[in-house]
């Protein structure tokens, strides 16, 4: 997929997302962890947004204006999940920084479980984001 997200249909999403996590099988398959851990990582950073937007929607969190560091937008989320959850989203973008803006020092670091972790919290993420945006619904009924 080469279409921007913010012009594509709610199916063309979907398969986008299927083609991802067919993306993140496919590397774990080739031993390829860090490839699988970027895309792994950018399915959670989308879903932290796209919980954020929702929780904006319902009026919990002022609107953002530009661009905001991940952090941030996970800050912004901080009463909607779990702190546990909060917690685990906050540690591995810390990680993730760590890891990646280093990788030619650290390609033997990453591995399955990296990825494998990063997708669990981006389905408990997207599980907000899937309540959040029922919610926003509700809000402009």
């Amino acid at each position: 997929m080469s279409k921007k997200k913010e012009s594509m249909t709610g199916k063309e999403k979907q398969k986008g997302f299927a083609e991802a996590f067919e993306t993140c099988k496919k590397y774990l398959g080739k031993k390829n962890y860090i490839g699988a851990y970027v895309v792994a990582f950018s399915i959670f950073e989308d879903r932290v947004r796209a919980a954020a937007a929702f929780g904006n929607e319902t009026g919990r969190k002022p609107k953002p204006r530009g661009f905001n560091p991940l952090k941030g937008v996970v800050g912004s989320l901080k009463g909607a999940l779990k702190e546990q959850e909060y917690q685990e989203c906050v540690n591995e973008i810390s990680k993730r920084n760590e890891k990646v803006h280093a990788a030619m020092w650290n390609l033997n670091e990453f591995s399955s479980e990296d990825t494998e972790k990063v997708i669990s919290i981006a389905r408990k993420v997207d599980n907000l984001a899937r309540r959040l945006k029922r919610e926003s619904s509700k809000f402009f009924l």
